[in-house]
This record gives C-alpha cells, structure tokens and sequence, in this order.
C-alpha cells in the first residue's frame, strides 16, 4: 500500500542566493563592481586635473617634485642646523612636558639620513623610476577607457557633462560616445575631409 504525500514534502523550498548580513551575494558583487567603476574614473580624472592645475606636463610633473625634494635637502645640508623641538623643566604628575623650539646643529644620524634620501631621490630621478608612474598613467588611462562607456550610460551622462567634469573630447570620440561627424583621412597631396 503507497503512502499519500503530504503536502509539506511535496513542496521543496526553492534554492535561495547566500546572503551577508541581509544583502544578496549577486547584489554585493555588482555593488563592489560598480564602486570600483567610480573609482577609476575618478582617480584618472582627478590625476589628470591635479596635472593641468598645475601647469605641469604629465611627465615633468613627478620630475619637479623629485628636483625639489633634493634643492630641499641640500639647503638643509647647506645650512646644517634644523628646528628641533627641546624639552624645558621637568613636568609635574600629569603634565605634559614643554618644549620650545631652537636652532640646532644637525645631529650625524639626521645628516646621514639626508644624504641617504638625497641619493635615493637622485637614483629615481635617474634611472627611471618615473617612467614606470607614467606607465600606471598609461594602465589607469586604459581602465578609464573601458569603464568609461558604461559608466556614462549607467548614470545618463551627456557628453556635455562629461567634458565639462575633465574627459577630453578625444577620450569620448575613443569609446565611441561621441561620433566624429568628420573624418580627416591624409593623402599624399594633402588632407582630405569625408563627411559621414
């Protein structure tokens, strides 16, 4: 003899998403997509207008910063005192201990660390350590690139908005955002100019 099925057998559950503190896994994987989107967008942006801010050439920009760094050093050198902070008395229970400020003569510890930063700061400058910053430039202007379609059209941006918040025109003809209404092709006599 069959036994009946019960009803609470007969239905199984469906199958449901792993979830993390309420939040479904497939949401926090797009999330966590989304967010890191935003995020090349604006680490290139921003990188690019610290650049043009301050009238820098992109791969001058870290070159100056390094030459500065090594003027300072050798005017700390030059000079061979530095402002330390000096303790005055003795505190009383609980107190924090005062100090003034004073000129003093560099200690060989802190003229050796100088000189070790200022030959660090010359090998970098030398041998190339700033071409590989203009390589993530390079790396992080592709990711931009890739990103940047869907981005836009995830947000409803314009390509009005978008040049005005810092992407080039040439960028937006790249990923095709904006379509070139004329395209320039070179020949040997000259440039000629095919309208689509």
């Amino acid at each position: 003899m069959l036994k009946p099925i019960s009803k609470k057998s007969a239905t199984k559950k469906p199958a449901t998403e792993k979830t993390n503190g309420g939040i479904k896994e497939s949401s926090m994987t797009q999330a966590i997509a989304l967010r890191a989107e935003s995020s090349t967008i604006n680490r290139y942006l921003l990188k690019k207008r610290s650049k043009a801010v301050a009238g820098v050439a992109p791969t001058n920009g870290r070159r100056a910063s390094l030459q500065d760094r090594i003027a300072e050093i050798d005017t700390l050198l030059a000079k061979g005192t530095k402002e330390w902070s000096v303790p005055v008395g003795k505190p009383k229970k609980g107190d924090k201990r005062e100090s003034i400020k004073r000129e003093l003569p560099l200690r060989p510890t802190e003229i050796a660390r100088l000189l070790q930063k200022k030959m660090s700061l010359v090998n970098r400058l030398s041998h190339g350590s700033v071409r590989k910053s203009s390589a993530k430039t390079v790396d992080l202007r592709a990711e931009f690139l890739r990103v940047l379609p869907a981005w836009a059209q995830r947000k409803g941006y314009s390509s009005e908005v978008l040049t005005t918040i810092g992407v080039s025109m040439a960028d937006l003809v790249e990923v095709g955002i904006v379509k070139m209404e004329h395209q320039e092709t070179v020949t040997d006599t000259g440039t000629e100019v095919a309208i689509d």
